[in-house]
C-alpha cells in the first residue's frame, strides 16, 4: 500500500502540475502493485466480504489510473480532480484492510 499511495502522490502530483509525462512510467508500474491486491488480502485472512470489498477497489483503481494512462495516450482528456477523488475514495477503502 505504501508503494502505492507513493506513486499515486507523483502520479497525482504530476498531472495537477500539468507534466503528466513525468509520471508515465509510474502509471504503468502502480497497474502492477495493484493488481496484486486480491492476492495480498487472501494471504491476509479477510473475511469474504472485505476481500469482495479489496476487489471492487482494485478494479475501480485500476479503471482510475487507466482514464490517466489513456490522457497520455491521445485518449480524451478527464476531470482530473474527479479522477483523484475516485483514486483517493478507493485507497482509504483500502487503507485498514491491508
Amino acid at each position: 500500500m505504501e508503494q502505492i499511495e507513493e506513486m499515486g502522490s507523483k502520479i497525482t502530483t504530476a498531472f495537477a502540475s500539468g507534466k503528466p509525462n513525468d509520471a508515465h512510467g509510474e502509471l504503468h508500474e502502480i497497474g502492477h502493485l495493484i493488481e496484486c491486491l486480491p492476492e495480498l488480502a487472501k494471504k491476509a485472512d479477510l473475511s469474504s466480504e472485505q476481500q469482495d470489498t479489496v476487489s471492487e477497489a482494485t478494479e475501480a483503481l485500476m479503471n482510475a489510473f487507466g482514464e490517466l494512462d489513456n490522457t497520455l495516450h491521445g485518449g480524451e482528456e478527464v476531470d482530473v480532480d474527479i479522477v483523484f477523488e475516485k483514486i483517493s475514495t478507493q485507497l482509504k477503502t483500502l487503507q485498514p484492510m491491508l
